[in-house]
């Protein structure tokens, strides 16, 4: 919006101040409020967190990484936002470390929350790599292309790390009283058929951060 009937207020010694001049420096304050409402404020809050490592033995349920919340005695890491914001979460991590091979059939899905429950607003689902190579240590492959399972504990290939984000209208507002502006990041192993072999696996270098990406309007 143009600063249409932006004029110089002078001020000098003795200068009344009349209800025009007021009126002008209303009008401009404003307008620089109406041309500037809609652009991004860019980082609200983040979290650096803790490599986060899951038991063999835990599948089909979530774990918490990273979360942004009022927690007690520490710094407050909720969100409040107005209403009508593009809110814009990032999560990055190195990835995921697996402890050993086994569990090749299962799906490592990662969930953005909202709120106190663990109902997701956006998700990420990460396949590991197929954990077998061809034995290829002689000058020619071997004859049928022989399979053979890697020394997969010295090896422990990390997978899925980058950046995952997603863009979400603030509706009505957040804020922490009703749980709108609790934030957090949680992963699951979605197992199959071999719950019986699951290794350990690390999530590496855990990041989330929280933006407001502009107006909606």
């Amino acid at each position: 919006m143009a600063y249409e009937n932006y004029t110089t207020v002078a001020w000098t010694n003795g200068t009344p101040i009349t209800a025009d001049r007021l009126q002008q420096m209303s009008i401009n304050t404003e307008q620089v409020k109406d041309a500037t409402d809609d652009n991004p404020r860019g980082v609200i809050k983040r979290k650096i967190g803790d490599n986060v490592t899951v038991a063999a033995t835990t599948f089909n349920t979530q774990t918490t990484i990273v979360e942004l919340k009022n927690e007690a005695g520490a710094a407050n890491n909720s969100i409040t936002l107005p209403g009508n914001r593009f809110v814009k979460a990032s999560f990055n991590f190195a990835g995921i470390g697996l402890g050993g091979s086994g569990g090749e059939d299962s799906t490592f899905v990662i969930r953005l929350i909202q709120g106190t429950e663990n109902s997701a607003i956006y998700t990420w689902t990460i396949s590991p790599p197929v954990g077998v190579f061809l034995n290829n240590a002689s000058a020619n492959a071997p004859a049928f292309g022989t399979i053979a399972i890697g020394d997969f504990d010295t090896r422990s290939p990390q997978f899925g790390g980058g950046t995952y984000t997603h863009l979400f209208d603030s509706s009505t507002g957040l804020k922490e009283v009703d749980g709108t502006g609790i934030f957090k990041i949680t992963i699951e192993r979605d197992a199959g058929v071999s719950t019986a072999n699951l290794p350990a696996f690390t999530v590496f270098s855990p990041h989330f951060w929280i933006e407001d990406a502009g107006g909606t309007a």
